[in-house]
């Protein structure tokens, strides 16, 4: 069976054709463009940040999603670690290893993050 991506969350839905297809009204989601809008993602970013900020003693503001989590915050890969310990448990999620691979920045790491809520 062929599989369609769905550019909303990327996972892997059967063809569309299999089913009663009929307009349906999703808040915060832009057809045209294919991107959630929903001011709620915002708050993840946010919220990632302030728990980095506060980890690590981070002047409020200093930091931005597109800040790389290493040289913005100087830490190792162990440091990593307990920032991401610390977002697991200030937003209730588990994250697998295999997730963090491409993580870089904390829009990367809110992305993760959002995939789990």
């Amino acid at each position: 069976m062929r599989r369609t991506a769905c550019c909303v969350w990327g996972a892997l839905l059967p063809p569309l054709s299999q089913y009663e297809l009929r307009p349906q009204v999703v808040p915060g989601f832009d057809v045209e463009g294919c991107t959630m809008n929903q001011p709620g993602n915002d708050d993840v970013g946010a919220r990632l940040i302030a728990v980095a900020e506060s980890r690590f003693g981070k002047t409020p503001g200093t930091l931005s999603l597109e800040s790389d989590l290493f040289e913005a915050l100087k830490i190792d890969s162990y440091q990593a670690l307990e920032l991401l310990t610390e977002a697991e448990a200030a937003f209730g999620i588990e994250i697998p290893d295999y997730e963090m691979q491409d993580v870089r920045t904390f829009a990367n790491l809110a992305a993760v993050i959002r995939r789990r809520l």
